[in-house]
């Protein structure tokens, strides 16, 4: 994990039952590219890890059930609106056990950027909530790092097929 990425703080603790997870890669790609990628829910059904099921969006949010051992978890998302130009926000949107999911661009040259990505997400209680540490919270992590790796080849290999097309 990065942490020393300009404009990016440590991850926050847990308060008020939040949890955060946050991981990050870096693309060879133009950060405009992959803003606008990120910023259409519509194409995440191409990339996302394989517990990620029954996924649906529209241009503007989304929702699927995320699944792990034991357990599913409805995640209901909408972008909220900002001017910044490196940040791709999802927020809550009714029933969800994801609070928010944020992307933040770091550009390190025209056709270089690094993606962080952070989820914050409320643990289940009770029996559940005791598998949370050594299951379900590993579980995600994997589900976030599948989804990163998987973007991260999909937007690689359009960006190349484009240049190839471009050229023919």
């Amino acid at each position: 994990m990065t942490n020393h990425l300009p404009g990016f703080e440590a991850p926050k603790a847990a308060r008020d039952g939040l949890q955060h997870l946050r991981d990050d890669i870096h693309l060879h790609a133009a950060a405009a590219e992959v803003r606008a990628r990120l910023a259409d829910p519509t194409t995440y059904d191409e990339w996302l890890s394989t517990q990620i099921r029954d996924f649906v969006a529209d241009t503007e949010g989304m929702q699927f059930t995320l699944g792990l051992p034991g357990r599913a978890e409805p995640v209901r998302l909408r972008r909220e609106p900002h001017g910044d130009p490196y940040l791709v926000t999802y927020v809550r949107d009714g029933d969800s056990s994801v609070e928010s999911l944020t992307w933040a661009l770091h550009v390190e040259g025209a056709t270089e950027c690094h993606v962080t990505v952070e989820l914050a997400y409320r643990a289940a209680g009770g029996l559940a909530g005791v598998l949370e540490p050594l299951v379900h919270r590993p579980h995600r992590l994997q589900a976030l790092r599948d989804s990163l790796w998987r973007f991260k080849h999909h937007i690689q290999e359009s960006l190349s097929l484009d240049a190839r097309v471009a050229e023919a």
